[in-house]
């Protein structure tokens, strides 16, 4: 685990990357589920030489938290 001192999401992600010693980057909040077809879905588009992309949040609106 890598532990940041200062409490900046940009701060915190840089040095996730610095520290990284592969060339794919996935950063994702804690408090986040990734589907379960995610890295495969990231190595595809790896393979199509796609240099960045995101992966949009879907909300349970049935869930009572929110």
């Amino acid at each position: 685990m890598i532990e940041s001192d200062k409490r900046c999401r940009a701060t915190q992600m840089n040095l996730g990357a610095k520290k990284a010693t592969t060339d794919n980057l996935y950063f994702v909040h804690a408090d986040v589920i990734p589907s379960k077809n995610f890295i495969s879905e990231i190595v595809r588009m790896d393979k199509k030489g796609v240099e960045s992309t995101f992966f949009r949040q879907i909300f349970d609106k049935m869930n009572p938290f929110w």
